[in-house]
């Protein structure tokens, strides 16, 4: 009976959850360079976008702000 068991173990571990362990060890994370900070990743496909204060946008929107309720600093 002992050897049955034995031999039935033998055969499920091939397709158990624990033949996952060693793979923590071969995983690519673990064997990875940790220097993502060192290099600087630039977006390729990011193109420049312009930025204005708020002032600005206040100043290109002020009616239609007025027309929709929205409250203004400057009248």
């Amino acid at each position: 009976m002992h050897l049955f068991l034995l031999s039935v173990l033998i055969a499920y571990f091939p397709f158990s959850k624990l033949m996952h362990a060693p793979g923590v060890f071969l995983s690519p994370t673990r064997n990875l360079p940790n220097d993502s900070r060192m290099v600087r990743h630039i977006n390729p496909w990011n193109y420049p976008v312009k930025v204005h204060s708020y002032e600005a946008y206040e100043n290109d929107f002020r009616e239609k702000m007025i027309e929709a309720g929205l409250p203004v600093e400057k009248e």
